[in-house]
């Protein structure tokens, strides 16, 4: 369009704003997005209104074989007042925390040490595929009979159930590093500590916390 003169000054072409909420104010629309998204979660908020309606009244029907919603509600704010749901949160975050750390460090540096030793890897290597088949759930009982029940047997079985994704996850991306980088780090007189800081862990740092994000 062409421009026209005002005031002795020329104004270009108007700018008008373009999309569904064009010309209407910011609150506005933001109103309709909300509402149009309210709409699309009433059915599941009616059908868990409806389902927790019949678990309160079967439960309270058949209270040997089925417990109530309302009595779940009252037992978590009794124990949470009474410190034994925090107590408990935390002993097993405790036991969480050091049996994810101890299969990532163990995990990480084992399987980038497969990556470098060629013996220790043929000779390893297939014990971490039978062990990974080995149910986790079975041995339990095992570990804790033989261990007891404190801390440390605990965190064993939280490290079993993380340390083989992380494991088998690092040790095939130590194995995609590329050819061409060792050989030029070699070329070039890298120490073992510059392959490891430059070439092997920036490229297995993937391949490891995918690892880790399955152990979890």
């Amino acid at each position: 369009s062409s421009s026209r003169p005002i005031d002795g000054r020329t104004q270009g072409p108007s700018l008008r704003p373009l999309g569904p909420t064009a010309g209407r104010p910011p609150l506005r629309a933001a109103g309709r997005i909300l509402g149009r998204q309210a709409r699309r979660a009433y059915p599941a908020v009616i059908s868990l209104a409806v389902g927790l309606v019949v678990w309160e009244v079967l439960g309270r029907s058949q209270p040997i074989l089925l417990d109530t919603p309302g009595h779940a509600l009252t037992s978590l704010v009794d124990l949470t007042r009474d410190g034994t749901l925090p107590q408990a949160l935390g002993e097993s975050g405790l036991l969480y925390v050091i049996g994810l750390a101890t299969a990532t460090v163990f995990g990480v540096g084992y399987g980038l040490l497969l990556a470098r030793a060629k013996l220790l890897k043929v000779s390893t290597a297939w014990l971490m595929y039978v062990l990974q088949a080995v149910p986790i759930v079975g041995v339990t009982p095992f570990i804790l009979a033989g261990l007891g029940f404190g801390v440390g047997a605990k965190s064993l079985v939280v490290f079993l159930v993380a340390v083989f994704p992380i494991l088998i996850n690092t040790t095939h991306g130590a194995d995609q590093t590329p050819r061409e980088l060792l050989e030029v780090a070699k070329i070039s007189h890298s120490t073992e500590w510059s392959v490891w800081r430059d070439v092997l862990i920036p490229h297995t740092l993937p391949f490891a916390m995918a690892g880790i994000y399955q152990g979890i």
